[in-house]
């Protein structure tokens, strides 16, 4: 499965040109897999994150969360088991 995984967050980032990394973490922060310029010690901030949101947001079960600055663009998404944090670098 590992294998498959690996392969699958590779093409992703070398056949989508923005996506500079992507990150997998579990329900607790702990980094499952990084690829690309993903760090693995922001895990447990995009879980906290995450953990904000949904306090404010109860009602909505996995929320997608967008940071964006002026040169870059974070998209979270919480699953049921595994968040994952989408990288991009944003074309002005």
């Amino acid at each position: 499965m590992e294998k498959g995984l690996n392969d699958q967050l590779n093409i992703l980032v070398n056949d989508e040109k923005n996506i500079s990394g992507v990150l997998l973490s579990d329900k607790r922060g702990l980094c499952i897999k990084t690829t690309g310029n993903a760090r693995e010690e922001s895990s447990g901030i995009i879980t906290a994150i995450i953990d904000t949101i949904s306090e404010l947001e109860p009602d909505k079960s996995s929320p997608e969360i967008i940071l964006e600055s002026e040169s870059k663009c974070c998209i979270i998404y919480a699953g049921k088991n595994i968040n994952a944090a989408v990288f991009k670098n944003t074309l002005h």
